[in-house]
């Protein structure tokens, strides 16, 4: 995240997300119906590459792995809230659209979405032009993983220590140091009990 520019990695995540729904064939993998919008006027020209380009290899395999990745962390996010879980932290949300598409099915899983502060600021004008509110159950925890303390963010977003969390770190720590990776796997390990952490 280079300051006041938008994250290049977010947007090309979310990109793919969309157009696994538009340029893959049946059965898709991941369904991300929030993805598009929250490109907004970008939408056309990112999504256009995958439709114009969808073969080539960097492309399907950006798709494949994105929406292998985001499908394996819901799904076990479902079947950890079927015994009772309720706490899920994505760290480096970026454009991630969790907590919008399980606010629309009912979910009653809290999220905190942990991000470089200057990333939220462009996602909630992204969410914002897309009119896209933000859901009651969503909390942003703004944290620089290289400064800042990960556990204080989130505490003081609403995060219950005492209970366990689902805790999900997709496609961000090989673009950190390792000190910044060591401080985020503490705190990770310092959960509550029954707590998890999905890291690729």
């Amino acid at each position: 995240m280079q300051q006041a520019q938008p994250s290049q990695t977010a947007l090309m995540a979310a990109a793919a997300r969309a157009a696994h729904l538009v340029v893959d064939r049946e059965p898709v993998i991941f369904r991300d119906t929030i993805a598009a919008p929250l490109l907004g006027e970008r939408a056309d020209e990112l999504i256009g590459y995958h439709r114009a380009y969808g073969d080539h290899l960097v492309l399907a395999g950006t798709r494949a792995q994105v929406t292998a990745r985001s499908h394996y962390a819901e799904r076990r996010l479902a079947e950890r809230a079927r015994t009772g879980l309720d706490q899920y932290v994505v760290l480096g949300a970026g454009l991630d659209t969790f907590a919008y598409r399980a606010e629309a099915a009912g979910g009653a899983m809290r999220v905190f979405e942990v991000d470089h502060p200057d990333t939220q600021e462009w996602k909630r004008g992204l969410l914002a032009a897309a009119g896209i509110a933000p859901p009651a159950a969503l909390a942003f925890a703004p944290v620089d993983f290289e400064s800042d303390d990960l556990l204080d963010a989130l505490l003081a977003a609403g995060f219950d220590p005492g209970r366990p969390a689902l805790v999900s770190w997709l496609g961000v720590a090989m673009y950190l140091t390792p000190e910044a990776v060591a401080a985020t796997l503490a705190v990770a390990g310092r959960l509550a009990a029954g707590s998890e952490l999905i890291m690729e």
